[in-house]
């Protein structure tokens, strides 16, 4: 099993952390016309679950200079069979889970992260948006949520896709790129956590995520959320339902 990520960072992982982020926030301001709204809402201390929206590559590394404290990401298994991408995540800190199946190892990483009182990174999509706007969750969010009453912190991220289309040009460009932290909030806890209060928590984390994106953002499924509106499919299935511990 992969060690347990948790609130203290060896010294190589705090360095880079450190420098990268310090680096990418100057690059931000230099190069694009970057904003971050709502830091009030992020807890100083004591664990949490960030969600956020997923349109980029850059979106993990940005919403890690856009933080005041660290975040663990749970990434795809994926990202870490890349050269760059892969190192960089595991200095972050970042662990791998398989999409779409019962990863009980990942499970259990992320709720031992929130037990060390970390900042634990989720990608409710599961996948960048690519232009589609919000996408449908998987319910692994909000499992983890129900299982340890997790403080929930939203945030939206936009321009960032921008970021990586019109690199070489970016100095002249400078493109907009948001990032908003929405109020902190809780799933309401229940006796026995199946598949149909899964998606009914997925479904509230993501009304929270697009009442904090800019209509442009929203897409099909986003707009059904905020009109209040069942959405055109259910979320992406998943077989990590079970009882609470």
């Amino acid at each position: 099993m992969p060690p347990i990520p948790d609130e203290r960072p060896n010294a190589a992982a705090r360095w880079f952390n450190a420098i990268a982020n310090g680096l990418l926030r100057a690059q931000l301001i230099a190069f694009t016309r970057y904003r971050v709204e709502g830091r009030q809402h992020v807890p100083q201390e004591g664990a949490f679950i960030l969600v956020a929206n997923h349109v980029s590559y850059a979106d993990p590394p940005i919403l890690a200079a856009s933080m005041p404290r660290r975040i663990i990401f749970m990434a795809k298994q994926e990202i870490f069979r890349m050269p760059v991408l892969g190192w960089a995540a595991r200095l972050y800190g970042a662990f791998g889970v398989r999409r779409g199946k019962a990863d009980l190892s990942a499970l259990r990483q992320a709720q031992a992260a929130l037990n060390s009182g970390a900042v634990l990174g989720m990608f409710p999509e599961g996948t960048r948006a690519r232009g589609r706007g919000l996408g449908r969750p998987y319910p692994g969010v909000a499992l983890l949520a129900l299982r340890t009453n997790a403080l929930i912190v939203p945030v939206a991220v936009w321009g960032t896709q921008e970021i990586l289309a019109k690199f070489p040009l970016l100095p002249f460009l400078r493109p907009r790129v948001t990032v908003r932290f929405g109020e902190p909030f809780r799933l309401t806890p229940v006796f026995r956590i199946t598949a149909e209060e899964a998606e009914r928590g997925a479904r509230l984390i993501m009304e929270h995520l697009a009442r904090l994106l800019p209509p442009q953002a929203l897409g099909e499924y986003g707009r059904s959320l905020l009109a209040g509106e069942e959405p055109l499919g259910q979320p992406r299935p998943s077989r990590n339902v079970a009882r609470r511990p």
